[in-house]
């Protein structure tokens, strides 16, 4: 079974992810606060991360797992507000952006996508 890791503080967001993915039969594993995310992703293995750009330290533990060849394979995802800039985003490493605010919809077309990829 395809892992995947998601940190976002938004319960809403987690529930609609998490329900897209047990569909695609991905298990997730969401946190919600930074603290030891990086050791939780690089002991875990996860085939996709996804990361909330409402976390500030977000980019941040995306760069640091970067380092880690564990989770190189691993597809990177940001939630990002369409009004922020993507320059910083991508530069962090990430490979997939999916815009808020999120539609049950929006979120399984993307997630159906980067399941192939995983």
């Amino acid at each position: 079974m395809l892992r995947s890791f998601l940190l976002t503080r938004d319960e809403n967001t987690a529930r609609v992810i998490g329900r897209i993915f047990k569909d695609l039969d991905v298990e997730l594993h969401h946190c919600s606060e930074h603290a030891g995310a990086v050791a939780t992703i690089v002991q875990g293995r996860y085939d996709a991360l996804i990361f909330d750009d409402a976390v500030l330290e977000a980019a941040n533990i995306l760069e640091r797992i970067l380092e880690h060849t564990s989770c190189s394979k691993a597809v990177r995802i940001t939630l990002a507000d369409p009004s922020v800039s993507l320059n910083p985003v991508f530069k962090s490493g990430t490979q997939v952006v999916l815009y808020k605010p999120l539609s049950a919809e929006r979120v399984r077309h993307g997630l159906r996508a980067v399941r192939n990829l995983m």
